[in-house]
């Protein structure tokens, strides 16, 4: 496994010209793994390829969908779905238990082959992460070469199918890859970062939800084009701090980047349901599978943690509640449980 490069948030204006941005190259790297835990499982049973297929448990059971093959999107299934809205969706999907330690293996596996192509890889989760192809031309060739060259490696060391996203920075290589999928790879040329996430709906941009959204839509605003055109002293005005990320956000700018010393202070997944849930089997089920990505990360970086923070954003007021880890290495989910949950609860910074 190769080190996890370190990012930090980047502090000052930030810059729109687009005669700078031009000058730079798009070396940004976001590598994706299409329907990976899907995918695993697709491994061991080839004869389910080209069917609906749905990790997380069986359709009458209380959790969630972990993944969910193409076929089976067809259907409205997504992640975080519950099991029995998914079945209802589709009665003739195939449900399967999700194998987490294989999942891990595989992501070791991809993470190794990536390793390879540059020295700065970024493993943000169990099946994504960002590699830095600059200074790599005369190993690799072009990033664009490149770029086809790890993907096609990566197909036929695994078998797993990947998707990319190349461009200049963070936030438009990920776009990119989600745009490519499956199976794709779309390179953003430097300078036209605006040009390519204008047409796209709001909620492309990561980081906005169903909320951000609903409020966006209110103001009139449906696209990331219109996003753009705002001021961003009104979109501070009506968000807050989160006014001045939508304004960057909107015109390609990245909120971090990478750099290969910098001290982690904390290391996070976050989910979001597609609907409002208060399914405690469900709700355990998410935060189980978030905290092995967690975890993973956290092993991987030589780190150890004393504190789990768990944050529950809602309709209403945000909270968020530190817990303290029960026993060797678990957490007690049971809120009844006071003496596990230090009395504390505090809103989050905006």
């Amino acid at each position: 496994m190769p080190d996890l490069a370190r990012f930090r948030a980047k502090h000052g204006p930030f810059e729109t010209d687009p005669e700078q941005s031009a000058v730079g190259q798009s070396t940004i790297l976001h590598v994706d793994m299409d329907a990976f835990f899907v995918s695993v499982e697709l491994l061991e049973r080839p004869e389910l390829r080209g069917k609906p297929v749905v990790v997380g448990g069986q359709r009458n059971q209380r959790g969630v969908v972990s993944a969910a093959s193409y076929e089976a999107r067809k259907y409205g299934i997504h992640s975080a779905m519950p099991l029995r809205t998914a079945g209802r969706l589709c009665p003739h999907a195939i449900f399967l238990d999700g194998h987490h330690s294989n999942y891990a293996e595989w992501s070791d596996r991809v993470a190794t082959i990536l390793a390879k192509f540059s020295p700065v890889v970024e493993m943000v989760s169990i099946d994504e992460a960002y590699l830095d192809l600059s200074g790599t031309e005369r190993l690799h060739g072009p990033p664009l070469a490149a770029a086809e060259r790890l993907l096609r490696t990566i197909t036929a060391t695994t078998g797993l199918p990947c998707s990319a996203g190349l461009a200049t920075t963070r936030l438009v290589a990920k776009v990119a890859s989600d745009q490519a999928k499956p199976r794709g790879l779309l390179w953003v040329p430097a300078g036209s970062e605006q040009r390519f996430l204008a047409p796209l709906p709001v909620r492309k941009i990561p980081g906005i939800g169903e909320v951000t959204e609903r409020a966006l839509r209110a103001l009139g605003i449906e696209t990331v084009e219109q996003i753009a055109a705002v001021p961003q002293e009104r979109l501070e005005q009506v968000f807050g701090q989160w006014g001045t990320a939508l304004y960057r956000k909107s015109r390609g700018g990245d909120s971090y980047e990478f750099v290969i010393d910098a001290e982690p202070k904390s290391i996070s997944h976050n989910q979001t349901f597609g609907e409002d849930t208060g399914d405690l089997e469900a709700m355990t089920t998410v935060l189980s599978h978030l905290s092995q990505k967690a975890c993973k990360r956290l092993r991987e970086a030589g780190l150890a943690t004393r504190t789990l923070t768990l944050t529950n954003i809602g309709l209403g007021d945000p909270a968020e509640f530190v817990f303290r880890p029960f026993g060797h290495g678990s957490l007690l989910l049971d809120q009844r449980r006071s003496s596990v949950l230090i009395a504390r609860r505090s809103s989050i910074a905006r």
